[in-house]
């Protein structure tokens, strides 16, 4: 959590000089990534978003691409935040249970109509929704009795046994409940809560995991028996774990994405790495897991760093990426981020749109963490030699040179000679600045007497 920083510039007749730099850094709770642009809810609720903004897709009432992080809908606080993968929008579910959506909206965000829109828009007024994932051009959203809806795009299958899409949420295997969905460009799967069972629909060109090619509308039972904890879906892969811990995988493998140390596409799952997994991530073609430890592990496609290993080399088995201790990832079409267990926010990957939310549009191939530094240069200025009732004036600017904004508090001077030391402009006081800004308090000193004084 962020809070306001409070320090002192010293002002002296005297010739000392020092800089400070005092470092504070971004917690989170929640992390997203989609196509271009990353998602994070912070400790006190709030919602950030930064990349790739074409669309409207960060929810920040503008289309203006962002660098670092940007507040969405100040004052409100959010529960959980999904980035579309392979398109441009976001959803994401208020305290209140509410679900609201923007971004891109040629096919439905769910509010009945094909308007994009920059800001949250509301969606099935009056529901409560406890869990929300957004594919390509549709999404699925669990409410809180269990029940999974969906809507978007519908030419491979919402899962309502149609090819007819939907621009408002449509109902899935009425009477089943749901724990947990996966959205991908074309498909989608799912796991019931009575069971723990896994089921899947849509394209399955590559295999849904049911041992076949054959395409679905609506849910097919998968590795039928097993109960399973957690599932992620690329963009023609899925991994998911089951309640013992083992991780598996299956569908495209061109990359090594599935981890069994081949490129061999599997129809049914395939058995990833050793140990026991707790979550994990599928970008459009790499993968990213946690173990029981908090490590954190990648494999598949890297030629933009996104495994985060330090190379661009393509990894075809797990290759632990640090030790951690790693709390929750999520993985972009090309961009990984993720979080420890203090909070922090981590990225690396593809950086065209700057969805690493480093302030530059630099890849990078290991994780970088979002921190936020603020500089007040100097902490000690001195005006030298100054005749008595004559006036020196000197320029100090704060800078942040992190990700997330400073909120500055008012600066005024005090202590023994402070009649001496006045502040001409101030663009600080009560100040929020965004990330990589600066502001400048314009300072007079004229001495009343002779001496050494200090404010």
């Amino acid at each position: 959590m962020l809070k306001k920083q409070r320090y002192s510039i010293f002002l002296l007749a005297a010739a000392a000089l020092f800089m400070i730099a005092l470092t504070q850094t971004a917690t989170a709770t929640t992390l997203t990534a989609g196509s271009s642009h990353s998602m994070a809810i912070k400790q006190d609720g709030s919602l950030w978003g930064w990349g790739y903004n074409g669309y409207g897709q960060l929810g920040d009432g503008t289309t203006i691409q962002r660098y670092v992080p940007v507040s969405i809908s100040t004052g409100t606080a959010w529960t959980a935040v999904a980035a579309s993968s392979g398109d441009y929008y976001t959803m994401a579910i208020k305290s209140d249970g509410s679900l609201w959506a923007w971004g891109y909206n040629s096919y439905g965000l769910g509010d009945g109509t094909t308007t994009s829109s920059s800001s949250p828009v509301s969606i099935a007024t009056g529901s409560t929704w406890t869990a929300v994932t957004a594919g390509q051009n549709f999404t699925l959203a669990i409410k809180s009795g269990g029940s999974l809806w969906s809507w978007g795009y519908n030419s491979y299958g919402l899962g309502n046994g149609t090819t007819t899409s939907s621009s408002t949420p449509v109902s899935i295997a009425t009477g089943s409940t749901w724990k947990a969905a996966a959205a991908s460009q074309n498909y989608a799967v799912a796991i019931k809560s009575t069971d723990g069972s896994l089921w899947a629909w849509g394209y399955n060109s590559y295999g849904l995991g049911d041992g076949t090619t054959t395409s679905s509308s609506s849910p097919i039972s998968i590795a039928t028996g097993t109960s399973w904890t957690a599932v992620a879906a690329g963009a023609y892969h899925t991994v998911a774990i089951k309640s013992d811990g083992t991780l598996w995988a299956w569908g495209y493998n061109g990359y090594g994405e599935l981890g069994n140390n081949s490129t061999t596409s599997s129809s049914s799952p395939v058995s990833v790495g050793t140990g026991t997994w707790i979550a994990v991530a599928a970008g459009a073609y790499h993968t990213v897991a946690i173990k029981s430890g908090g490590s954190l592990w990648a494999w598949g496609y890297n030629y933009y760093g996104q495994l985060g290993d330090g190379t661009t080399t393509n990894r075809s088995a797990p290759v632990l990426i640090d030790v951690g201790p790693w709390v929750a990832v999520a993985a972009g079409d090309s961009h990984t981020v993720a979080m420890k267990s203090d909070g922090t926010i981590w990225a690396w990957g593809y950086n065209n749109y700057g969805q690493l939310g480093d302030g530059s549009t630099s890849s990078r191939n290991s994780p970088y963490s979002l921190t936020q530094s603020i500089v007040a240069a100097p902490a000690v200025r001195s005006f030298g030699n100054v005749k008595t009732n004559t006036q020196a004036v000197s320029a100090i600017i704060i800078s942040n040179k992190g990700s997330f904004n400073l909120t500055i508090g008012v600066i005024s001077t005090s202590g023994t000679n402070s009649t001496d030391f006045s502040i001409l402009s101030d663009s600080c006081s009560n100040a929020v600045l965004p990330g990589l800004t600066s502001c400048t308090v314009e300072v007079a000193f004229k001495p009343a007497s002779t001496g050494a004084e200090s404010s």
